[in-house]
């Protein structure tokens, strides 16, 4: 029975130390390498074990330490007296129970470095229009035409009625004065009526439009817009127009 038990935990660590590797290593430099850029470094692999990277031109080996298990992190500050080649490598060694597994770093870090950058500038600047247009982008949900021609027109009606029938009640006594009580009426309803249409047509068109951010704006505009509800618009020196 011993025997059988102490076969299958030498079976069991042999298992397990074949099971180690380094499942992913990662560098991430700053644009360039020259003194003063740090490294940031990751590996992610069996847990509890002894990692490791060095790098060619660098004289250091740089150790990391397990933050969570099996992740495996550090940094290294690049010094005026280490000497990276042109294109340097990096290797990543991982130790447990007497055995060594090794990965090395799929490009050189220079490219690493400018394939980084180019994809965080990238990155900044897709975000940066996302966020101006989340404030100044929208869509149309509503059209309407606010109508005060005839409620003004109304009012400028009766207005001109009483200040003209106010007038022709000055004008003669009897049936002569309410014969110009009644024709300064008429004459005051028709003034009121023309002066109204003039001066005072607020008729208009509103345009709601619901922002990307989740605010609201509405847009006043005299005739007529050239939208439809649910137009990609944006706003542009203060103006409402359609997005290609």
């Amino acid at each position: 029975m011993k025997k059988i038990i102490v076969i299958l935990a030498s079976v069991f660590f042999t298992a397990t130390a074949w099971a180690q590797e380094i499942s992913s290593f990662d560098i991430s430099p700053n644009e360039d390498l020259s003194p003063g850029t740090q490294l940031d470094i990751s590996v992610e692999g069996t847990p509890r074990s002894k990692v490791t990277v060095r790098i060619d031109g660098i004289p250091r080996t740089i150790i990391l330490k397990e933050v969570n298990s099996g992740s495996y992190e550090g940094e290294y500050t690049i010094r005026s007296k280490d000497k990276l080649p042109a294109h340097p490598q990096a290797k990543a060694s991982l130790a447990k129970s007497g055995k060594v597994t090794r990965m090395t770093l799929e490009e050189p870090l220079d490219r690493v470095a400018s394939s980084t950058s180019s994809t965080l500038r990238r990155t900044e600047r897709q975000a940066a229009t996302v966020d101006t247009c989340q404030k100044t982008c929208g869509k149309v949900v509503e059209i309407r035409e606010v109508a005060g021609e005839a409620s003004n027109n109304v009012l400028g009606t009766i207005a001109g009625s009483v200040v003209g029938g106010l007038l022709g009640n000055q004008v003669g006594s009897g049936r002569g004065n309410t014969a110009a009580t009644i024709a300064g009426a008429a004459g005051g309803a028709y003034a009121g009526n023309q002066a109204q249409k003039k001066y005072g047509n607020a008729s208009h068109y509103e345009v709601s439009v619901k922002m990307n951010d989740g605010d609201s704006q509405v847009f006043s505009f005299k005739d007529n817009p050239e939208f439809r509800r649910g137009d990609r618009v944006e706003v542009v020196d203060g103006r409402l127009q359609r997005r290609g």
